[in-house]
């Protein structure tokens, strides 16, 4: 086998290795993108009852002291803004 020959079956062997780890590297982000969309699940349902409950509080507030009413109201709005930004994504 002459110098050409070689080096192109050396090549050829090169990025067959490198599709190889191309794979596994593949597999691995897969596999981590599956588990992070499982947590992801498991967090939105806890998300919506936690802001199910800041909507039953925002509707209890009384409504004595408007200064401190309007504070809570705007936190638990930048809250359910926030977290409809989560859903949608």
């Amino acid at each position: 086998m002459n110098n050409f020959e070689q080096n192109v079956k050396l090549s050829f062997s090169k990025v067959k290795e490198d599709i190889f780890h191309l794979k596994n590297q593949l597999k691995d982000l897969e596999n981590q993108q599956k588990i992070q969309k499982e947590e992801t699940d498991k967090i939105l349902p806890k998300l919506n009852e936690i802001f199910k409950v800041l909507e039953d509080l925002k509707s209890k507030v009384s409504t004595g002291n408007e200064g401190v009413n309007q504070s809570i109201n705007h936190l638990i709005n930048q809250s359910i803004n926030q977290s409809q930004r989560i859903k949608i994504t």
